[in-house]
């Protein structure tokens, strides 16, 4: 249990629970904006550091912690603005396309990695 993979799962598990804390301190200096720029800022993270069931995850867990700590009413599932839908549906879309924009660039690299070793081992 102490792969590499695990570690970026509990590292960025423990990130996201320190940024909603600290943010969670702060809910009334900001606007939901900032949280959200903020909380996409650790799934884009999660995503490069961990690959895409990682930045999923993240995402939706932020997607979570968003909602019940950052929309009113504050602490349950409930959304009483229904347009806050709009923001945390972009959120959790936003999060998603991002981790697997990263996972296909990853794969891309990795290929041309694998290209570059093949035509070098030729030469």
């Amino acid at each position: 249990m102490n792969s590499p993979r695990f570690r970026a799962w509990i590292t960025w598990l423990a990130t996201l629970a320190c940024v909603a804390t600290v943010l969670i301190l702060v809910r009334g200096r900001l606007d939901k904006a900032q949280v959200a720029l903020l909380f996409l800022l650790v799934v884009l993270g999660a995503s490069a550091a961990g690959g895409r069931a990682l930045g999923i995850t993240i995402a939706v867990a932020t997607f979570v912690v968003f909602d019940v700590g950052f929309l009113p009413p504050y602490n349950t599932l409930v959304v009483a603005d229904p347009a806050d839908w709009i923001v945390l549906a972009a959120f959790l879309v936003t999060g998603i396309v991002a981790a697997e924009l990263l996972e296909r660039q990853r794969r891309e690299a990795e290929i041309a990695r694998a290209r570059t070793a093949e035509i070098d081992s030729m030469a």
